[in-house]
């Protein structure tokens, strides 16, 4: 799933799931035939900003996993109760 576009996320999207076809994007602008694109309620985006305000925000990372534990790191998180981002890295 890319949140940002742009040439280095789709790069690293297709290494990591090796096929365009598999990657979906929320970027009008980084689609493409091959890409599928999840449009979001557009009302979502104001009332987000709305309770986000003029102040800077962080995502917590509570756990860091390698590509290949990423079954464990999907169950975890599908129990509920995390408390942050789950973060899926690359292998060498």
């Amino acid at each position: 799933m890319d949140c940002a576009g742009g040439p280095q996320p789709y790069a690293t999207a297709v290494r990591l799931v090796g096929d365009p076809a598999r990657r979906v994007t929320i970027v009008p602008e980084s689609s493409d035939a091959e890409v599928p694109m999840v449009e979001h309620v557009p009302k979502e985006l104001p009332a987000t900003l709305r309770l986000i305000g003029d102040h800077p925000f962080e995502l917590p990372v509570t756990g860091r996993y390698p590509l290949t534990e990423a079954a464990e790191a999907l169950a975890l998180s599908q129990k509920g109760g995390v408390g942050g981002k789950l973060v899926l890295l690359p292998g060498d």
